[in-house]
C-alpha cells in the first residue's frame, strides 16, 4: 500500500480467477472514498499461472508505480511494471534485463517514487545454472542483487557491484528495500553472504542518476558476532539523509540495528585566548572543526566573521582548520566569532556558536 497524501491511496494485493491461476489487483482511495477492486491492465495476457504484487509507490495523487511477478509459458517467473499516470493505469510489461542472464526467476522487492515517472525498483533474480528452460529458483539457490530506474520510462535493471571487499564473493546478494529522496537520488538496501559464509547487510546510493558501489552497513560486522545480518528496510527524508533497519544476531542473541546516513554536521569553533592585545592580534589562533552526523570526512571552507566583518576563510583538511587574526586587524573592543561552514558536494552547511574576543589596548 501507498498513499501519496491523506485519502488518496493505492492497495495491491493478487486473487485467484475463475481458472484458478492467481493474478495480481489494484484498488484505489480517492478523496477519501475506496473505488472497486480490478485487475491490473494487461497482466492477464502475461500470466500463464500465477502472478504475485510486490510494491507499490505513489509520487502523487493519481501518478503511481505498481511492481510484481508472473509466470509465462515456461514457467519461468519475470517481473512485471505498471505506471498510473494522471489516474489512468497502463498496461503491464515485463521489466527487462538488458545483458543480464535471469536464467527464469526474478523477485522485486521494493520500489520507491522520487517523483511521477522518476522511480526506483530493488530486487534479486536467480542464474540460469545451465538449465534455462527450467524453473530455476530451487535449482540454484544463489540470487543477484539488481536495481532499476524509471525516468519517464523504465530503464533495463542493472546488476549491483561491491567495491573493495568481500561483497558477494559467495554469489548471493539480494536487495530488500529502496527508497528515494528526491529522483535519481535513492539508497537501496540488502544483504549477501561472504567468503566466510556469514551473512552481512550492504548498502547501496544512487546519486544524480548514477549507482555507485555497495558497501557493507558500517559497524555491522563487529555486532553481528553469530554471523548473521540482514535489512529490514531503508527510508530516506532528503538526498543523502536515510535510515536503515534490521536484524543481527550477536553476542546476545537476536538483536535489532539502525543506522544512519546524514548529511547533517555540526561546526565547532575555539578561540587560543579570550582576549588579544591590539597590534599583537596574530598570537591569537581561531580553530574550526566540522563533524559530521554520520560518518564520512567533510572538505571544503569555513568563514570566520566577527559581525558582519569576515576575519579569515579556512580550508579544511581532515575536517579541522585554523587561521590566526592579523596585527591591527581588529579594533580594541568586544566582538563575537562566529563560523560557517558552506557545505560541499556531500555535507550540508552548519553554523557554530558565537564566542568572545576582547581586543584591549
Amino acid at each position: 500500500m501507498s498513499c501519496a497524501s491523506p485519502g488518496n491511496c493505492v492497495a495491491t494485493g493478487r486473487y485467484t480467477d475463475a481458472h484458478r491461476h492467481l493474478q495480481v489487483f489494484i484498488t484505489e482511495e480517492k478523496n477519501g472514498a475506496w473505488g472497486n477492486a480490478r485487475s491490473v491492465p494487461g497482466l492477464a495476457a502475461l500470466n500463464k499461472s500465477d502472478a504475485d504484487a510486490f510494491a507499490v509507490s505513489c509520487a502523487s495523487p493519481g501518478n503511481c508505480a505498481l511492481t510484481g511477478g508472473y509466470t509465462d509459458a515456461h514457467r519461468h517467473f519475470h517481473v512485471f511494471v505498471t505506471d498510473e499516470k494522471k489516474g489512468t493505469w497502463q498496461n503491464a510489461h515485463m521489466l527487462s534485463f538488458g545483458k543480464l542472464d535471469p536464467g527464469g526467476t526474478e523477485i522485486a522487492f521494493s520500489m520507491s517514487c522520487g517523483s511521477p515517472g522518476n522511480c526506483a525498483l530493488a530486487g534479486s533474480y536467480f542464474t540460469a545454472d545451465g538449465n534455462e528452460q527450467a524453473f530455476v529458483a530451487e535449482a540454484n539457490p544463489d540470487p543477484v542483487a539488481y536495481v532499476a530506474d524509471e525516468r519517464g520510462g523504465w530503464d533495463p535493471a542493472q546488476q549491483v557491484f561491491g567495491g573493495t571487499g568481500d561483497f558477494n564473493i559467495s554469489g548471493f546478494a539480494e536487495l530488500n528495500s529502496v527508497s528515494c529522496g528526491s529522483p535519481a537520488n535513492c539508497a537501496a538496501a540488502g544483504d549477501y553472504i561472504t567468503a566466510s559464509n556469514t551473512k552481512l547487510a550492504f548498502v547501496v546510493n544512487e546519486v544524480s542518476g548514477s549507482w555507485g558501489n555497495a558497501m557493507r552497513v558500517p559497524g555491522i560486522a563487529t555486532l553481528a558476532t553469530a554471523g548473521f545480518a540482514e535489512v529490514g528496510s531503508v527510508s530516506c527524508a532528503s538526498p543523502g539523509n536515510c535510515v536503515v533497519g534490521g536484524t543481527y544476531e550477536g553476542a546476545h542473541g537476536n538483536q535489532l540495528f539502525v543506522a544512519d546516513q546524514s548529511t547533517s554536521t555540526s561546526t565547532v569553533l575555539t578561540l587560543s585566548a579570550a582576549t588579544a592585545r591590539a597590534g599583537h592580534e596574530q598570537t591569537e589562533k581561531i580553530s574550526v572543526q566540522v563533524r559530521p552526523r554520520a560518518s564520512g570526512v567533510p572538505d571544503g571552507t569555513v568563514t570566520v566573521k566577527a559581525g558582519n566583518t569576515t576575519v579569515c576563510v579556512i580550508t579544511l583538511a581532515g575536517g579541522k582548520g585554523a587561521c590566526a587574526l592579523r596585527a591591527t586587524q581588529l579594533r580594541p573592543g568586544s566582538y563575537q566569532l562566529t563560523a560557517g561552514y558552506g557545505g560541499d558536494a556531500v555535507y550540508s552547511g552548519s553554523a557554530s556558536a558565537a564566542r568572545k574576543l576582547t581586543v584591549t589596548r
